[in-house]
C-alpha cells in the first residue's frame, strides 16, 4: 500500500464525495488529479467509462495496481489530456484544487473541465476554507501517523507548516525510520476564499453551482472548514 493511502484512510468525506460524483449514474467520469486511484476505483460500474488523470507517474503506477480488472483508463498528465473528450462528471477530490497554486493554471483547469463536460455535466471539487486556518494544525504533534515502508519497515509520517503568506502555504512532509529522517518533500497549497472560487467558477462558464460545507447536505458558509463545489455546465 502506498504511503498516501496509509495516511489518508477512508472517512465520511470520501463517502460524501463518491455520493455526489456518482449521483444520477453518470456514464462517463474523469477523476482529475486522481493520485493513487484511492477514490477512482469506487467510481466504476458496469457500462460506465472512467478515466483517471494525474501528473505523477508513480501515483498512476500505484493506481494501476488497484484496477485489477482494467476497468479504468489511466493517463499521466493534466487537464489538457481531457481535450477532445466528453464526460458527464469531472472530479477533483482530496483538495487537489489547492495543489494548483497559480490563478492562471487554476482558471485553465476550470476552463478545460468546462469544455470537456457534456451539457448538464458537472465538475465536483473540494477545497479548505482559509478562514478555518487549517495550516495552524499542520505540525508533527497533530499529523504524526504510523506507516509501513515497502520493505516492511515501520516508520512515521508527518508534515510541518513552514510558511503561510497571502493564501499560499509552504509545507514539508517527512518520513522517519529507525530514528532518522529518510525522506522530506516540500509542497505548496493555495487557499482561496469562497467568494474567489465562486467568481472563478462563474468566469469559466458554469451556469450554476451548489457549495456544500463540511461533508454534509447543507450550504457552505464562511464558517465551514471545507467546501465541496458542484458546478453544472
Amino acid at each position: 500500500m502506498s504511503i498516501y493511502d496509509q495516511v489518508n484512510v477512508w472517512d465520511k468525506d470520501d463517502e460524501f464525495r463518491i455520493e455526489k460524483i456518482t449521483a444520477g449514474d453518470p456514464k462517463a467520469i474523469c477523476d482529475l488529479g486522481c493520485g493513487t486511484g484511492r477514490l477512482t476505483v469506487f467510481m466504476t460500474k458496469a457500462g460506465r467509462n472512467v478515466w483517471g488523470i494525474d501528473p505523477d507517474a508513480e501515483a498512476i503506477a500505484q493506481a494501476h495496481k488497484k484496477d485489477e480488472k482494467g476497468k479504468i483508463t489511466w493517463i499521466i498528465g493534466t487537464s489538457e489530456q481531457m481535450r477532445g473528450l466528453a464526460f458527464d462528471r469531472i472530479s477533483m477530490t482530496a483538495n487537489v484544487a489547492q495543489e494548483i497554486v497559480t490563478d492562471e493554471e487554476w482558471l485553465k483547469t476550470l476552463q478545460d473541465s468546462y469544455d470537456a463536460l457534456n451539457n448538464g455535466g458537472q465538475l465536483i471539487f473540494d477545497c479548505r476554507n482559509p478562514n478555518a486556518r487549517a495550516w495552524e494544525r499542520w505540525t508533527k504533534e497533530h499529523t504524526l501517523t504510523p506507516i509501513c515502508l515497502d520493505d516492511g519497515t515501520a516508520a512515521l509520517f508527518w508534515y510541518q507548516i513552514l510558511d503561510y503568506s497571502s493564501g499560499l502555504a509552504t509545507c514539508t512532509a517527512y518520513i522517519e525510520a529507525n530514528d532518522m529522517i529518510i525522506s522530506e518533500e516540500t509542497f505548496l497549497l493555495r487557499f482561496r476564499s469562497l467568494d474567489d472560487v465562486t467568481d472563478q467558477v462563474l468566469r469559466s462558464g458554469f451556469k450554476s453551482f451548489i457549495v456544500y460545507g463540511d461533508w454534509e447536505d447543507k450550504p457552505a458558509d464562511e464558517n465551514s472548514k471545507e467546501f465541496l463545489f458542484v458546478a453544472t455546465k
